[in-house]
């Protein structure tokens, strides 16, 4: 969920799980977009285990960069809350 420094759900925030790995000197990468609805709550789907970089974005707030671990395989997923904070601040 994306969340303004008040709490208060952030919509249409874009958020971007990027995830990259060497293999015998070949680059595999992948990308996962996504954009948070009217209650902040975002959802990615069929992620393999493994440390990602998540890039959370919104128009008025400051980007978020962070690594989440997204662990095993899991049939429920997993909650991330990210808060933004105001740019103008």
């Amino acid at each position: 969920q994306v969340l303004d420094d008040q709490g208060d759900p952030i919509p249409a925030a874009n958020i971007i799980m990027s995830w990259a790995y060497r293999d015998s000197g070949v680059i595999h990468e992948s990308i996962h977009k996504t954009v948070s609805s009217a209650d902040g709550r975002f959802e990615l789907r069929q992620l393999g285990p493994g440390e990602r970089t998540v890039t959370v974005a919104a128009p008025g707030f400051e980007t978020v960069k962070l690594q989440h671990d997204v662990g095993g395989i899991q049939e429920f997923g997993q909650v991330l809350q990210v808060q933004l904070k105001d740019a103008s601040s």
